[in-house]
């Protein structure tokens, strides 16, 4: 039978010279070839020679060895296959017959090597079993793979081995009988990736279409689920594919679903969170598309961000106000449609800042659609809905003014002592050293309070005086409101403090 590429073989045969012979000569040895070839070309190479001259007579010498077959070899050719410059020779006897080495064979004997493996991805663990007769009591393996550590060395009959990387590691097993006697076996081992195969991700097509599934031109062997060796195959019903591709004694596989159905053009629909909104806000947007789309381009003039190939995109934020235009472009199997909504966003300007005064007991704001006046301390509970508001106690108060869209803007806070504001050009005050002077009596008449308020319109300082000059706690610089009270009169200002 042909020997089978990529095994080892070991190859063991007798030499006996003949005693007419008047020479010796090395590199006698088998050589194997395909097809009968009696006269061998001489190319100073032969799987298994002898590098020793051998001179024996009277005995049989054996001469052994092993190879990976790289043919599918059929005849032996055996002999001295080398030319006189690689081959050494030495003169035994004198010349009875002429110059010439002249050799005995028997016994030649080809087989498997001892060792057979399977299992050769990277990752995978390489099986070792070990063709032996039965005498054998002892077996060593080495991997040549020192970077498995410990794993580089076994001492059953069969054993397995993980190798650490792609390669060709040469395998070395050492059998012992029961007699002692030791044989070693070699076996070249190639450790390789497994074939990386991509058919792609399942997919459905629309009827009446083909598709095309392959690997780019390699080396490998393959086999299609359709009984194919091809590197491409076109199909064009629905199922289950799948492609094996093997390398080496290593194999690799991938399976793709393919899916058929009656394709029908998308038709376009959209909606969104709202059409109509104030200005600097973000909106969602919703596809409302019949026959089942598979993909969306969405464009979004002047908003951030413009684009969007989501489905359903939300956080679409308008920084401006204005009018602008939506587009979607929804496609499927079938092909693609679109829609183009002019002026789909409306974004509203929000009313300019309101303006508060305070009237005597009242703050109010300047004129709006509505109102909601709040308290800081406060911001869930609105307190008026009116333009003008009377406060009942002291606080730092705000109101949110809406237009007839409902767009709004809220106004600066305004700190509310609860006093009306004195108006007199005679009473000016000073601050100097932490002590307000008064340039005049105007307000001395009898007895008198102070109240001092935080920038919240909360109350910190408290007290009687008399006279024009009123010394105040150390503060913290900052901005705060006071108030000065008679049994008549009430004047109250901010008051800056700067250390």
């Amino acid at each position: 039978q042909p020997l089978i590429v990529g095994e080892v073989y070991k190859v063991k045969f007798k030499v006996a010279k003949s005693n007419k012979s008047s020479h010796t000569c090395d590199h006698v040895g088998a050589l194997f070839t395909v097809g009968l070839n009696a006269t061998q070309t001489i190319t100073n190479f032969a799987h298994v020679y002898s590098t020793v001259q051998i001179s024996d007579t009277a005995n049989w010498t054996e001469i052994s060895g092993t190879f990976i077959a790289d043919s599918a070899y059929t005849h032996i050719v055996v002999g001295n296959l080398f030319d006189d410059n690689n081959t050494n020779v030495t003169m035994v006897q004198p010349v009875a017959l002429g110059f010439n080495a002249y050799y005995y064979f028997d016994d030649i004997d080809v087989q498997l090597a001892g060792v057979l493996y399977s299992n050769l991805c990277l990752g995978d663990s390489t099986i070792f079993t070990n063709i032996v007769d039965s005498n054998i009591i002892a077996t060593s393996w080495n991997f040549s793979d020192p970077n498995s550590g410990l794993s580089n060395n076994a001492y059953s009959l069969n054993t397995t081995h993980l190798f650490s990387d792609t390669g060709i590691y040469l395998v070395t097993t050492i059998n012992t009988n029961n007699m002692g006697i030791s044989d070693t076996i070699y076996s070249l081992v190639t450790i390789s990736n497994p074939p990386a195969l991509n058919l792609g991700s399942d997919t459905t097509l629309c009827n009446g279409t083909t598709l095309n599934l392959g690997i780019a031109a390699s080396n490998f062997t393959l086999l299609w689920s359709t009984g194919d060796t091809t590197t491409n195959i076109v199909i064009n019903t629905s199922g289950a594919y799948w492609l094996t591709a093997n390398y080496k004694g290593c194999s690799g596989s991938d399976t793709i679903l393919v899916s058929y159905m009656t394709c029908v053009l998308p038709v376009v629909n959209i909606s969104s969170g709202d059409t109509i909104l104030c200005e600097k806000q973000s909106i969602d947007f919703f596809d409302l598309s019949a026959n089942n789309p598979t993909s969306w381009q969405w464009y979004f003039d002047g908003a951030s961000p413009s684009t969007s190939t989501l489905q359903n995109p939300t956080g679409i934020y308008y920084p401006n106000y204005g009018s602008f235009n939506v587009t979607l472009v929804a496609c499927n199997l079938a092909g693609c449609d679109s829609v183009v909504h002019t002026s789909f966003i409306i974004e509203l300007q929000n009313p300019p800042a309101p303006i508060i005064t305070i009237n005597g007991s009242l703050i109010c704001s300047s004129p709006a659609a509505t109102y909601a006046w709040f308290e800081q301390s406060n911001l869930t509970q609105v307190l008026s809905t009116s333009q003008c508001f009377q406060p009942t106690a002291p606080g730092s108060y705000f109101v949110i003014i809406y237009d007839s869209s409902g767009c709004n803007t809220p106004s600066a806070s305004v700190v509310y002592t609860g006093l009306s504001n004195f108006d007199n050009n005679n009473c000016t005050i000073h601050f100097l050293n932490n002590t307000l002077q008064l340039k005049n009596d105007c307000l001395n008449e009898g007895e008198m309070q102070i109240h001092v308020f935080d920038s919240q319109g909360r109350l910190i300082f408290l007290k009687n005086i008399v006279g024009n000059n009123i010394v105040l706690p150390q503060f913290n610089n900052g901005l705060y409101y006071y108030s000065i009270t008679t049994s008549k009169k009430t004047t109250h200002d901010k008051l800056l403090i700067q250390h």
